[in-house]
């Protein structure tokens, strides 16, 4: 008869207790259970027992996993899981949709993946340890670059391969863009684009280094809608012959490459005049823009778009190069 009344009380325990206690009695450590739905306000958020992040690890699986003892470099799935002062991210998830980027050739295939990695600011970039480059995204953070000079990218990237937006620390905190000249794209297709598979890239044209004043030094970036003298400061991409640059300080519009002191294409709209960047190369400039030349620095963030954990989106220009 005891043992009924036992039994009885056991069940009438379970019955009360919440479902989230109910994993702490079956499993002494519940990570890889799922998450529980049923306790949540909104149904919409797993919930966990103390010390553990509901995270969807494939598609509509949530599981409970433990929150904050992954260190850098561990694959990840979204932050908590991350030690304190580091991220789960990624600057390099397009490489897994498109690999013909000279970059994602050169980019070890674990960078490609979600991480566990350490934070930095933008404004001090330096913070990242060597090889490594403080990407623009929020929050920031410090990811492997590939190169430290131009001649680090001629293999994958041809001869006139550049490397740009190396940092103050030391090692290879650069990025490789494939060379192209403006005055070369016909019908909006830049023969210079190849990628690494050596077929024409389409959806590329060609845009000033994003680091360097406006000169000769161009690389292929991906078309954007912008038309030219559109607006472009909110990050928008521009259209093929064309790349976002300042104009006043305040103001970023596409503006036009133009083909300087001559009469051959490509040649500039009306209500503006075309400006050298050195030789034949030059840009159009508007003409209520008084005193604009080709001697500015790019504006835009230093590398990359915004991308929210866990999901690619690619960046108006290019999925490494900045709007």
């Amino acid at each position: 008869m005891s043992r009924l009344v036992a039994t009885a009380s056991l069940v009438l325990v379970l019955i009360s207790t919440s479902s989230c206690s109910l994993l702490w009695l079956f499993n002494s450590d519940p990570a890889g259970l799922p998450c529980d739905f049923t306790s949540s306000q909104n149904g919409e958020s797993g919930v966990c027992l103390d010390g553990y992040v509901c995270v969807e690890q494939a598609e509509s699986e949530f599981i409970c996993l433990v929150q904050g003892n992954l260190q850098k470099g561990e694959p990840c799935v979204q932050s908590e899981q991350c030690d304190e002062s580091l991220t789960c991210a990624t600057a390099y998830a397009d490489c897994l949709v498109d690999g013909d980027d000279p970059i994602c050739s050169m980019i070890p295939d674990a960078e490609k993946q979600l991480a566990c990695r350490e934070t930095c600011d933008i404004g001090n970039p330096t913070t990242c340890a060597d090889n490594e480059r403080c990407f623009d995204f929020e929050p920031d953070f410090c990811q492997l670059g590939v190169c430290s000079a131009d001649s680090d990218c001629e293999l994958v990237a041809g001869s006139n391969a550049l490397c740009a937006g190396e940092q103050l620390n030391e090692g290879t905190s650069g990025l490789c863009f494939q060379f192209c000249d403006p005055l070369v794209c016909d019908d909006d297709v830049c023969s210079d684009c190849t990628g690494v598979n050596g077929q024409v890239n389409t959806d590329e044209s060609c845009v000033p280094v994003f680091d360097e004043v406006v000169s000769t030094r161009n690389v292929c970036g991906t078309i954007g809608t912008q038309e030219f003298f559109a607006d472009c400061g909110g990050g928008e991409g521009c259209v093929a012959g064309s790349f976002c640059g300042p104009v006043d300080g305040v103001t970023s519009i596409c503006e036009p490459w133009c083909r300087f002191n001559s009469k051959n294409s490509p040649q500039c709209p009306s209500d503006s005049q075309c400006g050298g960047v050195g030789g034949d190369l030059g840009i159009c400039l508007p003409n209520q823009y008084p005193g604009r030349n080709g001697s500015v620095t790019r504006a835009g963030k230093a590398a990359t778009g915004r991308v929210k954990e866990g999901t690619r989106r690619r960046p108006p220009e290019s999925s490494l190069l900045p709007p």
